[in-house]
């Protein structure tokens, strides 16, 4: 939706992300090659399911990894700074990026 309807790059929604949440982007790559100490103790189906691919060992990886439960990921979201998509655009109201009917259209979905 962001690309087509309002024709935003792929490289500016991965520095929105990065500086959001806090890591860093990387594009997708073909030739790009997963480490194979990575995948150690990792649940390889559930990685294919999911489109995720470890890029670096995180100690926080383990969290989701080991199917914690969503309270101890949320409590571990919190404690690094993440909030959900209604509080970032409360606080985006609150300093006048934008306006509380755009904040429900989508949180709401």
């Amino acid at each position: 939706m962001l690309l087509d309807t309002y024709q935003i790059s792929k490289a500016s929604i991965g520095r929105a992300l990065s500086q959001h949440y806090g890591c860093p982007f990387v594009a997708y790559d073909e030739r790009a090659a997963v480490d194979a100490g990575l995948l150690r103790g990792l649940n390889v189906a559930y990685l294919r399911m999911n489109y995720w691919m470890p890029l670096r060992r995180n100690g926080d990886h383990h969290a989701i990894q080991s199917r914690a439960r969503v309270t101890e990921i949320a409590a571990l979201a919190r404690q690094q700074g993440m909030t959900t998509l209604l509080q970032d655009g409360v606080l985006k109201v609150l300093g006048g990026l934008t306006d509380l009917t755009q904040v429900k259209a989508v949180a709401d979905r």
